[in-house]
């Protein structure tokens, strides 16, 4: 799972709150992290490499080489920051498209909910219309708007569900056969 977008969208934070179950403002990102967690899908243990691409230029060249061969792609903005949300579409997908070998699934999360939710129609934030716009897009499989501060709707965003969103996506058939659990799953994680 490769996470992409802008630096001022604390992807690191995400993938923290994803793996440790909480916020942790003190978590400062190198250039390029990883880290594998582990879930426990319908009886089979299941790892997932998590990707933090930087969002600075200077680091392109080693940003592109998570691309090849990722299997689902987390395109991250603010809500509270309509240009993070525009770079996803001017910037970070046409480098995804130049660099990938196969079609991944798209997830579009949008981060800092907790201010977005009070005050929705704010003309600087990305409204819902926006957003509502660019999920119908064929490449958008997943919309979520979460807060890795709050933990708000971060049950939508987690090592299960992204599993299962990828089995659903590309292996309709075999998802068709299971059963899905509504239970959190339980993380590990491999530095």
């Amino acid at each position: 799972v490769v996470f992409v977008g802008d630096y001022v969208v604390r992807k690191n934070c995400l993938i923290y709150y994803l793996i440790h179950g909480r916020y942790n403002s003190e978590f400062m990102p190198s250039s390029m992290d990883n880290f594998k967690a582990y879930a426990n899908y319908h009886g089979q243990r299941v790892g997932v490499l998590y990707w933090d691409t930087t969002g600075q230029e200077e680091f392109i060249n080693i940003r592109v080489l998570s691309y090849a061969n990722t299997e689902i792609i987390v395109l991250v903005f603010k809500l509270t920051d309509k240009t993070t949300f525009e770079n996803l579409f001017n910037i970070w997908i046409p480098e995804i498209n130049d660099n990938i070998k196969k079609s991944p699934v798209f997830i579009l999360v949008g981060v800092d909910f907790e201010e977005w939710f009070r005050d929705p129609y704010n003309k600087n934030y990305v409204s819902q219309e926006e957003i509502d716009l660019v999920s119908k897009y064929s490449y958008i499989h997943k919309v979520v708007k979460c807060s890795y501060k709050t933990g708000q709707n971060m049950d939508k965003m987690n090592t299960f569900l992204l599993v299962d969103d990828f089995l659903r996506v590309k292996y309709p058939k075999v998802y068709a056969k299971l059963k899905i659990k509504k239970s959190r799953p339980k993380y590990e994680i491999d530095d």
